[in-house]
Formats: C-alpha cells, structure tokens, sequence
C-alpha cells in the first residue's frame, strides 16, 4: 500500500512544463499525421516508456479536436500502480482507446505504428537493447510515420 500510495502521490505532483499539452512540437506532429494519412485511417501511436503518456495523450487530443481524427494508443512500461491510474484516465476522461502493455512481459511494437514516442527511456537500455529497439522500431513504423524520442539530463 506504501508503494502504491507513494506512486500516486508523484504522479499528482508532476507540474512540469516541458509536458505541457499544445506545445508547437505538438501541434506540428498533429498536423503532419493528419496529413500523412486518409481521413479513415486509425491513427496508431505507440509510446514506450509511457509514464502517465502525457505527450502521446496530447497529440492523440489535439488530432480529435482541432483535425476530426481517431487516434488509439498503445502504452508501454514497467507495471506500477499508475498504469490503472492510466487506463482509467484514458477511458473515464480522455475518450481515448488505450492499451496498456507491460514490457517485462513484451516489448514488440504492435505493426503499422503512425507514431512512436520514447521519452527518457532509451538511456535506460544497454546498447543491444537499444539496437533491438531500433530494428522493432524500423518494423514497426509505417511509411510516413513519426519517431520522437529523447533521453534525460539526470546529471
């Protein structure tokens, strides 16, 4: 319960404003899946090392509000309370299909990914797992398809 209970305290405490939603990354990486793909198309983002997916969540937003799209997302880490924090957010407030997959069990990107997001995670993978990624990455990704990724300063 002490574990659970302090999980949920640091999730509430995140007020960081590099994962505000509606940054100008954001809006240009809606604008170019909308334009990327037919209007049919359900757009798959994938984010590994998702945390509570705030920049995955964001796109997925702004694609329904301002481009009328359909985004599903497949959310990737470690299993911690947070990840039924997650998917009860996902489903209760955001509107928001989300599957919630636990890396110890699996890391394999689901085919025909529009977008991958891996943000501060790829600095906690040895260069083999890195490689891994890469290859499960370029399988996965579809033509046109969006990779943002970046590692942390935690020096």
């Amino acid at each position: 319960r002490l574990f659970a209970a302090y999980h949920t305290l640091r999730l509430i405490s995140y007020n960081d404003a590099t994962h505000s939603c509606g940054l100008p990354i954001h809006q240009e990486m809606a604008v170019g899946l909308a334009s990327a793909f037919d209007a049919s198309t359900l757009i798959e983002i994938v984010d590994f090392g998702a945390g509570m997916a705030q920049e995955s969540r964001c796109i997925a937003e702004i694609l329904r509000v301002k481009h009328g799209r359909t985004a599903r997302l497949h959310l990737f880490d470690i299993p911690t309370p947070r990840k039924s924090l997650l998917d009860f957010t996902c489903r209760k407030f955001d509107g928001f299909q989300c599957i919630v997959h636990d890396v110890l069990n699996s890391t394999k990107i689901p085919p025909l990914a529009h977008a991958v997001f891996a943000t501060e995670v790829l600095e906690h993978m040895y260069p083999p797992q890195t490689m891994g990624f890469q290859e499960e990455l370029a399988r996965a990704l579809v033509p046109r398809g969006l990779f943002r990724g970046n590692v942390g300063d935690h020096g």
